[in-house]
């Protein structure tokens, strides 16, 4: 039996892409047969389960993390060097053998492959690459690079490595978009805007550029609301309110209310001009949403269609490109919906995963 760990730090703290995958990756291997592999998480806190493993180290907001990130690094830094030492030790003093280690942050996979040149770690490191560094920066961090990303595995396999490109995925397929549920939606968050636009995620002005999309809504007719999924910059929020007044609604929710708000919109938005992929992409698209992105290789790989790829640097080209097309947007979210299952269903990309990790 092939035994492997996921180390994600953040895990039950933190929501973002990496913790989504990490836990989603778990829980599908799980599912697997029981004769082929046992797998692991390592986390750095939350509940100790069904091979969930806790390592109780030093976390973002403790003391002595505030303390080192002023000598050198950030809070995440330290935060993952510690749960990368205390898997050292696991490893080495209990004699816990894992076939293939896979962690998507950079500083764990580091110290892992450092101790393995010294001969204490025998086990494959694998390291998902989800951001937009330079392959100068970690391909020589572990033994298998696992690219989510278009541009980064242009660019990373040049290298003398073992470079893979696999992308996210999303454990359930199930839609649970219905007429019937987004009324019922509608009434239970009193929003009834004719045609709703969606989005998720931080709401902040240099990456997820919600400001942006709060001034492109506002440059539509009255028809047309703005739901914000996400916590952030109360700036933002307030401009929302100012310019949209009762066609703008802000939630944060947790995942699993999440994925049914999807029901609520007519299209999906995300003005990132960059991301390490963006989950919440085939989020959307496996709820038969039309996704509008930004105009870059790595949206344009996604979506698998260039026309829904706008230049979101300028100011008019999100709402114009709305009010042009929003007649297509039925049509190409049952396209989407295809394109997510043959493309970032489990059932897809199972192979690829598999035999990256044996």
């Amino acid at each position: 039996m092939k035994s492997i760990a996921i180390i994600c730090s953040g895990l039950d703290d933190v929501r973002r892409g990496y913790e989504t995958h990490a836990l989603d990756l778990f829980n599908v291997l799980k599912k697997e047969p029981s004769h082929l592999m046992d797998v692991f998480l390592i986390k750095r806190s939350g509940v100790v389960s069904d091979n969930h493993i806790v390592t109780g180290t030093p976390g973002r907001n403790s003391w002595i993390v505030k303390k080192l990130s002023k000598l050198r690094g950030s809070p995440l830094y330290w935060e993952s060097f510690f749960v990368a030492l205390w898997t050292l030790l696991f490893i080495v003093v209990k004699k816990k053998k894992f076939e293939t280690i896979y962690c998507q942050e950079l500083i764990v996979c580091k110290v892992l492959r450092m101790f393995k040149n010294l001969s204490l770690v025998k086990s494959k490191i694998v390291f998902g690459h989800g951001v937009w560094m330079e392959p100068t920066d970690y391909v020589n961090s572990a033994d298998v690079i696992h690219e989510v990303n278009i541009e980064n595995f242009n660019k990373s396999k040049h290298f003398k490595h073992d470079v893979i490109l696999t992308p996210h995925f999303l454990l359930s397929s199930d839609i649970k978009r219905t007429n019937n549920h987004r009324n019922l939606l509608r009434d239970f968050y009193d929003f009834h805007a004719e045609n709703i636009i969606l989005s998720v995620g931080r709401i902040d002005f240099d990456h997820k550029r919600m400001d942006y999309l709060i001034n492109e809504v506002a440059r539509l007719d009255q028809s047309w609301g703005l739901i914000i999924c996400g916590i952030g910059e109360q700036s933002i929020l307030d401009k929302g309110n100012f310019l949209l007044g009762k066609r703008f609604l802000n939630l944060f929710l947790d995942r699993s209310n999440l994925e049914e708000i999807y029901s609520l919109a007519d299209v999906f938005v995300l003005c990132s001009l960059n991301e390490g992929f963006g989950i919440v992409t085939i989020e959307a698209m496996s709820q038969g949403l039309p996704v509008i992105l930004h105009d870059r290789e790595l949206f344009r790989w996604i979506l698998k269609d260039s026309r829904y790829c706008v230049d979101m640097s300028k100011d008019g080209n999100l709402s114009n490109f709305i009010l042009n097309n929003n007649e297509d947007f039925v049509r190409t979210g049952k396209r989407n919906r295809e394109i997510f299952l043959q493309n970032y269903s489990w059932c897809a990309v199972k192979t690829g995963y598999l035999n990256m990790l044996h």
